[in-house]
């Protein structure tokens, strides 16, 4: 199997959570919530944004 093909194969992580494809981002690594910790507008516009490259 070629390199690129694998990132489309589904992924199931030991916790049962099974990804269709093996393209991820941790939720962590934007450091944009709001002083509450929640998702601050800018995070949810860059979120809906990933959902549409994929």
């Amino acid at each position: 199997m070629k390199s690129a093909n694998i990132l489309q194969q589904p992924y199931t992580l030991p916790c049962s959570v099974m990804f269709p494809n093996r393209i991820v981002k941790s939720a962590m690594s934007e450091n944009n919530a709001d002083k509450e910790g929640k998702p601050s507008e800018r995070i949810i516009k860059l979120g809906e944004k990933m959902v549409l490259l994929f």
